[in-house]
């Protein structure tokens, strides 16, 4: 009886591997922004003992997938989406989406605006212009209203189906590159694998950080 043949899974280091593999990232932030979205529940009712825990997880929740889904939009980013081609057919799902980053902008990342106020104020006697107390007003945006939640779903959702066709036709073109070469060639590509960055790497672009690893076996 034969030895069984020992498998490796190998890669292939063109642009259009290097474009695939960015695709299949956008697709991951876009599944983890609709499962933010998903878990985003209604709150308890007031004076439940879990109110405040439950608050305080919807504004993370629905942070997150507000971030995660706008930064597959960054032009900055290797591969992008383009919210003008993907609702180009809805105006109503466009505004949405600007306006899902003005909260993004305004709210969850840079945290300027009108969306959070504070003042230091006093206690005046109307008479006699004494200070009688001390304190400070607030006002803090806890985020969107849970009925905006199914259009941030619908709006994430077809922006992953236009992701997943998108990465669908690369992986296709992909395929096709590595058939292209003789079996020698393919025999020869290197073992793919990854090395979990250390800390004073995090900061590293991709590119670099493969660079640096590339003996990595």
């Amino acid at each position: 009886m034969s030895e069984p043949i020992e498998m490796a899974y190998r890669k292939v280091s063109s642009p259009l591997a290097r474009k695939v593999g960015e695709l299949i990232l956008l697709k991951y932030d876009l599944e983890c922004s609709l499962e933010c979205l998903i878990n985003w529940q209604e709150d308890l009712p007031q004076g439940d003992a879990n109110a405040s825990f439950i608050n305080a997880a919807n504004q993370s929740f629905v942070r997150d997938a507000i971030i995660t889904f706008h930064a597959c939009f960054d032009s900055a980013c290797p591969e992008n989406l383009d919210a003008s081609v993907i609702y180009a057919d809805n105006p109503e799902a466009l505004h949405f989406f600007n306006w899902c980053k003005d909260l993004r902008d305004t709210w969850v990342a840079h945290r300027f605006g009108p969306s959070r106020l504070a003042e230091a104020v006093f206690q005046i006697h109307p008479e006699t212009g004494d200070v009688l107390g001390e304190g400070e007003m607030t006002v803090a945006y806890l985020g969107p209203p849970y009925e905006t939640r199914d259009m941030m779903i619908r709006l994430a959702e077809h922006a992953h189906a236009y992701a997943t066709s998108l990465l669908t036709k690369h992986r296709e073109l992909l395929l096709d590159e590595v058939n292209s070469l003789f079996p020698n060639q393919r025999k020869k590509l290197d073992l793919a694998g990854f090395r979990i960055a250390g800390p004073e790497e995090f900061r590293m672009g991709r590119r670099k950080y493969r660079n640096v690893n590339r003996d990595m076996k």
